[in-house]
């Protein structure tokens, strides 16, 4: 827990399920492993008005031979209840940097109910310290679309927009970069949170 409240089941006052696990990094037909896995946490909507609310994801006991240089992730559930009526906003999303392989950061444009009918919404991507390029071999330190358009079918409440991360970029420091939605096509849709931060996280 953070400030967030976790338990086993959904209930009064529980945001998340409470869990622990295993992650494995097993090789495949290459003879490798990839080199990210994720946590999926389990999150209770509720109609409650309260502010953001964060819970920790921790790792331990790495197998040997590989150290833990960055222990815990933050989680946070940002709060969507404020205004009358379906709202729809985009998270951040944060990757450790790696030296090779594929990488990516997958950010969600989340609305507060399943749309009734088809709802879009345009994006754009904006460096901040973080360098785009458009092949990883440029120099940048991510890739991908700078704009575009997410679709939300009827009886869906999340899309997710996925940016390449380019290996290497050897920061010793975070870097970052921004997206933005811009018009949503359902004006009964309220836009609470219209920028996402991605972050490449630095090094130990």
């Amino acid at each position: 827990d953070g400030t967030a409240t976790g338990g086993t089941t959904a209930g009064a006052d529980v945001d998340f399920q409470q869990k622990s696990g295993t992650l494995s990094f097993t090789p495949g037909k290459t003879g490798v492993t990839p080199i990210s896995k994720s946590v999926t946490v389990t999150v209770y909507g509720d109609t409650v008005v309260e502010g953001d609310e964060t819970f920790a994801v921790t790792l331990s006991n790495a197998t040997t031979g590989f150290d833990v240089v960055r222990s815990a992730g933050i989680g946070t559930i940002l709060n969507d209840d404020a205004s009358p009526g379906p709202t729809l906003g985009i998270g951040d999303r944060s990757i450790a940097t790696a030296s090779s392989g594929s990488q990516s950061l997958t950010f969600p444009v989340t609305l507060s109910v399943p749309a009734t009918g088809t709802i879009t919404v345009g994006y754009t991507v904006t460096p901040d310290t973080a360098v785009y390029s458009s092949k990883s071999s440029g120099g940048g330190a991510f890739g991908g679309k700078l704009s575009g358009t997410v679709t939300i079918s009827a009886g869906k409440s999340i899309k997710t927009i996925t940016v390449p991360i380019w290996p290497g970029t050897g920061a010793a420091t975070d870097l970052t970069f921004t997206i933005t939605l811009t018009v949503v096509s359902d004006g009964t849709v309220t836009l609470i949170r219209a920028i996402g931060t991605g972050t490449i996280l630095g090094g130990p």
